[in-house]
């Protein structure tokens, strides 16, 4: 270690002074020292209290104490423990990161004791090993260097250097105020560091929750939406035949949406085609081919899980698959359209939902929970098939 000179005689300039000070030069020096220790804690606390990024602290620091020893190049190294790499700081000059045995601030992790460092002339002074500071103050051309440790609670925050290109004589009157330093910027950095965890974790637990809520809103959508199918399927739980079922299916679902034409597509395997119930001035159902019908995208080898038209344009768009639905819809001012699949419990189709409304958007309402309906219909549609089995049966 350097010599560190803490005689009151010794000045910054390395020239020897008279020996022996008067009581009133004495108190002079202590008052000029109390004024620079005070602007110093005065400039670090308002850097800590502007709630700053830890970033923005060290950028501040650099700024402001800087302009505090104008005749060094002044620099603080953080040290992060994470990666054991010091990151230089300095007014006016790019970042660097060092590793902690390649800099002259790793010999505080190694001295956690020591809390300055004073180097006159660095080609008298050895590193302890491991330490070996090649990328420090003699590639930047510097040959002495004061440098103070900030910690808190014994840990490393960083340290705080004063730098010249020729050897110097570091008096008590710098190494005070670097020392004054160290500890105020220490402070200022581990406040916000503590802040913007703290914000972090404010964040991600309002995000958190935000999300929780979410799902909490869609649980209860979906609760609610179970509910209706639940009691869908329980009005047509008792009916016996596919004809009953159909029926009471269209008035259950009518009774809901009133606003809403209710159509059921009910596929016929043997003849890949579907039975469509009466659209708009239709008085009966009617059957079509899959080829020509809409609903044949939910027979497709990865088939589609819904069908949702919000506009006009939209159902228009399906012209060349279903001209006859498109042209209905134009026929009866349909302008929004939804359908979901009635799946078998064998996995294949038994047929399809269709919601038709005069609004725009407003089957987009309805959609989740007419799919909702259709998987909640797989139960009654195989009561129906095994009691119309058993009657064939018996007959």
């Amino acid at each position: 270690m350097g010599n560190l000179h803490t005689d009151p005689g010794t000045q910054g300039s390395g020239q020897d002074q008279p020996y022996g000070c008067s009581p009133a030069g004495e108190a002079e020096e202590q008052g000029i020292a109390l004024r620079e220790r005070l602007h110093i804690y005065e400039v670090l606390n308002e850097i800590a209290c502007s709630m700053l990024q830890p970033s923005e602290v060290v950028a501040g620091a650099c700024r402001e104490l800087g302009l505090l020893f104008p005749n060094f190049h002044f620099s603080i190294a953080v040290y992060f423990p994470e990666t054991r790499l010091f990151v230089v700081h300095a007014q006016g000059e790019e970042t660097k990161h060092v590793p902690c045995e390649e800099i002259i601030a790793g010999y505080f992790l190694q001295q956690k004791d020591e809390t300055t460092l004073a180097i006159e002339d660095c080609e008298f002074w050895v590193a302890p090993p491991p330490l070996n500071p090649a990328r420090g103050i003699i590639k930047g051309g510097f040959h002495s260097g004061l440098f103070a440790a900030s910690r808190i609670r014994s840990n490393l925050i960083g340290v705080l250097s004063l730098q010249r290109k020729t050897p110097f004589v570091w008096d008590a009157r710098e190494v005070e105020m670097l020392q004054t330093a160290a500890a105020g910027f220490g402070l200022a950095y581990y406040h916000a560091v503590l802040c913007d965890n703290l914000m972090y974790s404010c964040r991600t637990a309002s995000q958190q929750l935000a999300e929780v809520q979410e799902e909490a809103i869609q649980w209860q959508q979906r609760a609610v939406r179970l509910e209706v199918a639940a009691e869908v399927a329980r009005a047509v739980g008792s009916c016996r035949t596919t004809s009953e079922l159909l029926g009471e299916l269209r008035r259950s679902l009518g009774q809901r949406w009133p606003q809403c034409r209710i159509v059921v597509q009910r596929y016929i395997r043997e003849k890949d085609a579907f039975e469509i119930g009466p659209i708009g001035t239709q008085a009966e159902a009617t059957v079509r081919t899959a080829q020509n019908c809409l609903q044949k995208l939910f027979l497709n080898r990865v088939p589609v899980m819904q069908i949702l038209c919000n506009s006009p344009q939209e159902i228009a768009g399906y012209r060349d698959l279903d001209p006859q639905l498109v042209s209905e819809c134009e026929k009866e001012g349909f302008r929004s359209l939804c359908s979901a699949p009635i799946y078998q419990c064998d996995g294949s189709l038994w047929g399809t939902l269709s919601l038709l409304s005069r609004e725009p958007s407003v089957c987009e309402l309805y959609a989740d929970q007419l799919a909702e309906i259709g998987r909640a219909l797989v139960l009654p549609i195989r009561a129906t098939e095994l009691h119309e089995g058993n009657k064939s049966a018996e007959c």
